[in-house]
């Protein structure tokens, strides 16, 4: 991981391009890909998840398996969500089948592209905030954030 953060913050800082990152769209891993900068990603995680009955409600992942055999709590039977997928396939969320993955992979992909939204609005530093791997925040920390800081402070 560490080189992959040095690796994207050489290619801002000499090339000053856009820079895409490949598969690595995960929720952990989002708000990091914000700190280095990063223009875009993608990611599977909403269809990966839905195969595996996870139903995301922000950055939490709920299983919808009727034996619940995971770390993730089952989804409340009080549940509810206004998303477009919800609103059409509600009923299916909990099914198992096509019909199942279908209503839980576009609910997990609508998730997905609010939780984006709401940290690309977030500063730097505070979107990593949200990532629960302290030693991926403190390598952005030192590579990354100080470098900006020190930067900017050349001419003090």
């Amino acid at each position: 991981m560490a080189e992959a953060i040095e690796f994207i913050r050489r290619v801002r800082e000499e090339f000053g391009c856009k820079i895409h990152v490949l598969g690595v769209g995960g929720y952990e891993f989002i708000p990091v890909l914000r700190s280095l900068g990063v223009d875009s990603f993608d990611s599977t995680s909403w269809i990966h998840d839905a195969r595996f009955g996870i139903v995301r409600v922000g950055k939490r992942a709920y299983s919808v398996r009727v034996r619940y055999r995971g770390k993730n709590p089952p989804l409340p039977e009080d549940f509810r969500c206004d998303c477009p997928a919800c609103r059409l396939f509600f009923e299916d969320l909990r099914k198992n089948g096509v019909a199942g993955l279908r209503a839980r992979a576009l609910h997990n992909a609508w998730n997905l592209l609010k939780f984006v939204e709401e940290v690309s609005r977030m500063p730097p530093e505070r979107a990593l905030r949200l990532c629960r791997f302290r030693l991926v925040r403190r390598i952005v920390l030192e590579r990354v954030v100080w470098r900006r800081l020190t930067a900017s402070c050349a001419g003090c």
